[in-house]
């Protein structure tokens, strides 16, 4: 029986192939991790994930030195960069490259993966950012007062807030209070949010807009529509300056300097094509960097509502390089990656809940 013209025999083989990397015995014997929100969850988008993620395994199941990539991806703190890492080798053994995982260099150090057609080899450095600390601690904030805002209308200690919807603008300066360090921003959170409740229930029944000096502005809406709030994000220039000081000489340094290297890497934050690209051209003209072909920029992907992203993925071609990336079979392969239409969110909606 085929559903969608999808074999019951491959969504077996799939899910069976997630299951033997991510056993019962594992889940005992591992932290929390990642993975478990997906693994733990039913429905059609866990559903959509794992079949994928049995896909690509099933796809690189056979490549050399793949234990290596499973136990990265069966720990809590590699295991977003080994998915990443996942998903573009099965991308290119799909489109008939041969793939060997960690191949070990002259130098002593290893790159994530090697991608042979016929006898052309390209080395991939695969990089997958994590949001920065100050970050994660704005999303936390902006989460908090989101979902307490979502419940202000039903909570019964607010009679006057019934039939109300709230959209909440974080201030920037808000960010400022955050340190940065979980348990420091744990209180300052509370307080923040115990804060904008408080002035919310004193003072939406009077005034349709109004501020909450230095922390956020509140717009009353009486029409039924989604409470929520949005917040700022790190800026283009703050997110590409991470990259640089952080990851591009060491992506450049674990690449072979005698074979065309491709660096792909995931932003969590907002990009922009224009700035990057000169400032990336620039960087890899004065860098020992003839050997990189090129650097593609992914942003993460979210589905809900639809799938939609902070940029669209774009590359940057080394101008200076030895190996044109638009010579290389590996680079055009990677072109449906780097090409893909994605929906951008305004500015206004950019983060929010």
């Amino acid at each position: 029986m085929a559903y969608h013209g999808i074999a019951q025999q491959e969504v077996d083989d799939r899910f069976n192939r997630v299951t033997e990397v991510f056993s019962g015995e594992w889940q005992q014997s591992t932290t929390p991790h990642p993975a478990f929100l997906v693994l733990l969850t039913q429905g059609l988008l866990p559903f959509q994930f794992l079949f994928s993620l049995g896909g690509n395994l099933l796809t690189v199941a056979e490549c050399l030195r793949v234990k290596q990539l499973i136990h990265d991806l069966q720990l809590p703190d590699t295991y977003e960069s080994a998915l990443l890492e996942l998903q573009v080798a099965a991308h290119l053994k799909g489109k008939g490259h041969e793939i060997e995982f960690r191949p070990p260099l002259v130098s002593g150090k290893k790159s994530d993966l090697v991608a042979t057609w016929t006898e052309q080899k390209a080395f991939l450095e695969i990089k997958r950012m994590q949001p920065s600390k100050h970050q994660q601690a704005m999303d936390a904030l902006g989460q908090e007062v989101g979902f307490a805002a979502s419940d202000l209308g039903s909570d019964s200690r607010y009679p006057q807030l019934a039939g109300k919807w709230f959209r909440i603008e974080l201030d920037p300066y808000a960010a400022d209070l955050l340190s940065g360090g979980p348990e420091a921003d744990r209180s300052t959170i509370r307080t923040v949010v115990t804060s904008i409740v408080s002035e919310i229930s004193s003072r939406a029944e009077k005034e349709q807009t109004f501020d909450v000096p230095s922390l956020a502005r509140v717009m009353v809406v009486t029409e039924r529509t989604e409470s929520g709030a949005n917040w700022p994000m790190a800026s283009c220039q703050n997110e590409l300056k991470r990259f640089l000081r952080a990851h591009l000489q060491n992506a450049i340094t674990q690449l072979p300097s005698d074979h065309p290297g491709l660096i792909v890497v995931q932003m969590p934050g907002q990009l922009d094509e224009e700035l990057t690209s000169r400032i990336i051209d620039g960087r890899l003209s004065e860098s020992d960097a003839a050997h990189v072909s090129a650097i593609a920029f992914l942003p993460l992907y979210n589905s809900m509502p639809m799938t939609w992203a902070l940029f669209k993925p774009f590359a940057v071609l080394n101008h200076q390089t030895t190996f044109p990336a638009n010579e290389l079979q590996a680079f055009r392969d990677l072109a449906p990656l780097i090409t893909q239409e994605v929906a951008i969110p305004s500015a206004e909606a950019s983060s929010g809940t």
